[in-house]
């Protein structure tokens, strides 16, 4: 998450400074740079960041979750086998 909002305020802070080079060949702040319209993508690009942090909150939540089943479901196949076992010793000492 702190990466992600990183790499946007890097990115919101470069854009928000004037880049040389202009339109055909005339002179000013170019497609890149000035003040005009760099609010909104800013904060669709905060807002983004937002979501994509909440989506791998979720899915970190999730995998934790199904790590935490399959433990169970293992801690089940070993308590399973060691009856299995228990069961066959105990064949075998009726049988002997």
């Amino acid at each position: 998450m702190e990466l992600i909002s990183d790499i946007t305020s890097r990115r919101t802070s470069s854009r928000s400074t004037p880049h040389p080079g202009g339109v055909g060949g005339r002179g000013g702040p170019g497609l890149l740079g000035g003040r005009g319209g760099s609010a909104a993508p800013r904060e669709r690009s905060g807002e983004a960041t937002k979501q994509i942090g909440a989506i791998v909150k979720t899915i970190q939540a999730d995998t934790q979750d199904a790590v935490a089943a399959m433990e169970k479901s293992t801690q089940g196949v070993v308590e399973g086998a060691k009856l299995s076992d228990a069961a066959g010793q105990a064949l075998t000492e009726i049988d002997s």
